[in-house]
């Protein structure tokens, strides 16, 4: 359809607010009948970014009316977190996602007032309980629980590694390419040396079973390999004496230079390499990994200096001024992007916040309360308000998260537990609980909707005991909201694919200070989902903090969060000392495969919440750890 200028009186009525992987927003105004969005240059609404066609989808104007429609875009759009199938109108308030950029529509005042849609629906009531019914948290026998040494630790950290190894192997019917190589059988070896008969937790027959196996594997791998040496020598003599029997006599009497040179360490690595015949040769690790820059970019924000800039990322100024075409002894550019050749230090970038001020909040006092920022900077990050925000006015914050410590005095982590009637059955997307459990108010946590969160004594206790330690051991004060878990009796739960057993939850992000409020529990109007927290508001270091303490617990098999925001877990982990051996355990990022022993791994969209999923309990032995085979079962 070809696009034309909109009438007069509709130019200012829509208007698209896009906010940017990295949370940087604009508005853009629709002034045309199409506007299509896409990478190409053409497009009305150009977004360069991953997950985005060429060509993705366009918002059309008939009349009062905007419409949304596809235009064969390979990852499909999403209006309020369902695929779009066919052409759709919106309203003022709903959610596009193109790839990982976020779309959301706006109706000017002046068009409303002409009867632009866009009521909402009514706001159903709020689920979240009175403090005065929070009830005090059950102590197990009042002493400290005190966190392992690092020596267990260690040996607790191997135990999980091998236990899941050892999963897979019996599940794939026991084959010598899923054994451990001979650097693993080492550890392994050494490891149940190390192991006692009142080890915590014990050594599986399984796992004793896949050490075993792995030394005949590993025995084989020898041979076989001798043998391929030996034929490749018998074939490289017979070619050798071919060649000198065969090469055509020439009249030129000069000596020819026959000798090979000296093989490089590197082929020789290369030919040494064990691989199994009945192995498909694997990617090397680093053509699966996604390229990790050491440069980095600075977007200068109100009120900073380059001072601030040189001292945030650990050069001078003279190094900035190297790196851009700047004079350093005159003020950056509001939203200037610097770059950063060879940072010293590699910080989180600061998060730009846009708030809705509610009732109680007009003044910017009470708002640097809420954010604990200086009235200055407030003020400076919103110079277009020469009077304090009404109700309902939107303001810029700029945030700059911190790593967090453990908290002091610390305290004892309560003793969670675990009901063993509570089972889960079946699979986590074809399955049942059986006398479900339901999540238990707490100080802890918020509870989305109860009626909604139902899990097996496994899971409760052991998500009871993670939070606990979490908010020991990082001491973050925000919310910490958790949403779907099963039915009562378990069973199909739409419009998720698993949460069948009473196994997986749904929490959403942490966020930043400030940011979340109460409402935002029902008042997308989405029964479903809330109004969640979008990555430019999630706090990744109490992310990070969240999902370490969960695989503290070793009761939990994944964590599932989309690839394209798991870089911001990774850097704040590494910022607050995990090593590197710890972020290779734990996330998949920045492979684009995961590792059979990762924790966190990749499932798509899930961009605003983490989706947990605990392992099967001992006791549970009609428990199947994995969905069914060709379904997806991670939401």
């Amino acid at each position: 359809m070809a696009a034309f200028p909109l009438p007069a009186a509709l130019i200012d009525m829509w208007s698209i607010l896009v906010t940017d992987p990295h949370g940087s927003t604009r508005t853009i105004p629709v002034t045309q009948s199409v506007a299509a969005v896409g990478r190409q240059p053409d497009n009305a609404i150009v977004l360069e970014g991953a997950g985005v066609s060429s060509y993705h989808c366009a918002f059309e104007s008939h009349g009062m009316q905007l419409v949304l429609s596809e235009r064969g875009s390979t990852n499909g759009t999403f209006l309020n977190n369902q695929r779009l199938m066919a052409p759709t109108p919106v309203k003022e308030g709903d959610r596009i996602y193109v790839g990982s950029y976020l779309l959301e529509i706006q109706v000017a005042v002046a068009a409303r007032s002409i009867g632009a849609p866009g009521g909402y629906p009514p706001r159903p009531p709020s689920t979240a309980a009175p403090a005065s019914a929070i009830p005090s948290l059950p102590v197990g026998g009042g002493s400290s629980i005190l966190r392992a040494p690092s020596s267990d630790r260690a040996w607790r950290d191997l135990h999980g590694r091998l236990s899941r190894y050892a999963e897979e192997w019996e599940e794939q019917g026991r084959p010598d390419r899923l054994a451990l190589s001979a650097t693993e059988l080492k550890q392994a070896l050494r490891w149940l040396k190390q192991a006692s008969a009142d080890a915590n937790p014990p050594v599986e027959q399984l796992q004793r079973d896949l050490i075993a196996a792995s030394q005949g594997a590993v025995g084989r791998r020898k041979i076989r390999l001798a043998l391929t040496v030996v034929g490749a020598m018998v074939l490289l003599g017979g070619l050798v004496t071919a060649a000198i029997l065969l090469w055509p006599e020439g009249e030129d009497e000069t000596a020819v230079e026959t000798t090979q040179p000296p093989e490089d360490d590197t082929k020789k690595k290369r030919r040494d390499r064990v691989v199994d015949d009945d192995i498909p040769r694997p990617k090397r690790d680093d053509e699966d990994k996604i390229a990790i820059k050491e440069e980095m970019e600075h977007i200068v924000i109100p009120i900073e200096t380059y001072d601030d800039i040189a001292g945030r990322y650990g050069v001078t100024k003279a190094d900035l001024a190297n790196w851009n075409t700047i004079n350093p002894d005159e003020p950056p550019e509001v939203g200037e992007t610097l770059q950063i050749k060879k940072p010293k230090k590699r910080p989180l970038p600061q998060q730009r916040i846009d708030y809705e001020v509610e009732k109680g909040e007009t003044s910017w006092s009470k708002l640097s309360d809420r954010f604990d920022l200086s009235v200055q900077r407030l003020r400076a990050y919103n110079p277009d308000y020469t009077k304090p925000p009404a109700v309902g006015d939107k303001i810029s914050v700029w945030i700059d998260p911190r790593p967090y410590k453990p908290r002091l005095p610390k305290k004892p982590v309560p003793n969670f537990e675990p009901n063993q009637a509570a089972v889960a059955v079946g699979h986590p997307n074809q399955g049942r609980l059986e006398n479900g459990v339901q999540l238990p108010n707490s100080p802890l946590y918020l509870r989305r909707q109860p009626r909604r969160q139902f899990g097996s004594g496994y899971m409760i206790a052991n998500l009871q005991t993670a939070i606990a330690m979490f908010r020991q051991d990082f001491d973050f004060d925000g919310e910490l909201v958790l949403a779907d878990i099963s039915k009562p009796s378990g069973g199909l739960f739409n419009p998720h694919k698993s949460h069948q057993q009473g196994r997986d939850i749904d929490i959403w992000l942490p966020t930043l200070r400030g940011v979340f409020k109460a409402k935002y529990l029902d008042d997308s109007g989405d029964e479903d989902w809330g109004r969640r927290p979008e990555p430019s508001e999630a706090d990744w270091f109490a992310t990070w903090g969240l999902i370490k303490s969960l695989a503290a617990t070793d009761a939990v098999q994944s964590v599932f969060l989309d690839i394209r925001v798991q870089d911001r877990v990774y850097n704040a982990a590494k910022l607050m000392g995990a090593t590197d051996e710890e972020l290779e355990q734990m996330i998949q990022w920045p492979r684009k495969s995961p590792k059979p022993y990762n924790i966190l791994t990749h499932s798509p969209l899930h961009f605003h919440h983490i989706h947990v999923r605990f392992k099967c309990a001992p006791w549970e032995k009609e428990c199947k750890k994995n969905p069914t085979r060709g379904e997806g079962g991670h939401e």
